[in-house]
C-alpha cells in the first residue's frame, strides 16, 4: 500500500507525543497570526482548528508536515519513512505550509467577518 493512502489521520495516532509542544510553536510561528498562542499552555481550539486545516492538504503534504513538525523528523527521516527523496520532501513541506497558511488566513477572515 502506497504510503499517501493512509485512512486514519496521521497525527491521531503519532507515536511521539513528547514531540507535540514543539511542533505546535513551529506551526504558530510559520502561520505568524497566532504569536499570543506560541506561549500558552495547551490551546484546543487551536489545536482543532489546526487539524481543521490539515485536513484540506492533500494527503502527501499533510504526511510531510506531521512528521517533519509534529513528529519532529528530519528531512533524511522523513523521505525514509515516506520512501521517497529528499527533495520531494522539501517541495512537500514547502508547499504544504504554504496552502496551510493560507486555509488558516481564510478561517481567521471568515471568523473575523463573523463577530
Amino acid at each position: 500500500m502506497s504510503p499517501w493512502r493512509t485512512p486514519a489521520p496521521c497525527w491521531s495516532g503519532c507515536s511521539c507525543p513528547s514531540q507535540r509542544t514543539n511542533w505546535a510553536r513551529r506551526v504558530v510561528l510559520v502561520n505568524g497570526s497566532r504569536e499570543e498562542s506560541a506561549g500558552s499552555g495547551f490551546d484546543v481550539e487551536a489545536r482543532l482548528e489546526m487539524e481543521a486545516a490539515l485536513r484540506e492538504l492533500p494527503p502527501r503534504q499533510r504526511a510531510v508536515l506531521v512528521l517533519r513538525f509534529y513528529c519532529d523528523l528530519s528531512v533524511e527521516q522523513t523521505a525514509t519513512v515516506l520512501r521517497c527523496a529528499t527533495g520531494t520532501v522539501k517541495s512537500q513541506s514547502a508547499r504544504g505550509l504554504d496552502k496551510l497558511r493560507e486555509v488558516l488566513s481564510a478561517n481567521d477572515s471568515a471568523s473575523a467577518a463573523r463577530s
